[in-house]
């Protein structure tokens, strides 16, 4: 997770990071981020970067945590309001998954996590 200093920047620089990083993971696989086309996009110093995060791996587990949702904990809660039937369950995490991972704004990020996920 990001480092304090991250946490610290004004709500603007933060928004510009957050935006630029997930526009980077979105169109990318995690092996073709690299640090350099970051920092360029954001208009900071390489070193500046590394004040925020302690590495790509850490900026990028930040995005998902951000973006995505845990679908393992969407399924035991959808579990749980079904009383415990998996039929109706599975037929409705189904549906969930379905609106969660399509969504525009995030469906890329989804693709990239899961189509390469022995990264």
């Amino acid at each position: 997770m990001p480092k304090d200093t991250f946490y610290n920047l004004d709500q603007e620089k933060k928004q510009k990071v957050t935006k630029v990083l997930l526009e980077e993971f979105s169109h990318k696989p995690f092996s073709e981020v690299n640090v350099k086309s970051i920092v360029e996009k954001i208009g900071i110093a390489r070193g500046s970067f590394y004040q925020y995060f302690e590495d790509l791996e850490d900026s990028y587990f930040y995005i998902l945590d951000k973006n995505t949702r845990d679908i393992h904990l969407l399924f035991m809660a959808t579990l749980k309001n079904n009383k415990g039937d998996i039929y109706k369950s599975l037929n409705e995490f189904g549906e969930n998954i379905a609106e969660i991972i399509f969504d525009k704004d995030v469906y890329n990020l989804y693709k990239n996590r899961f189509l390469y996920w022995d990264e």
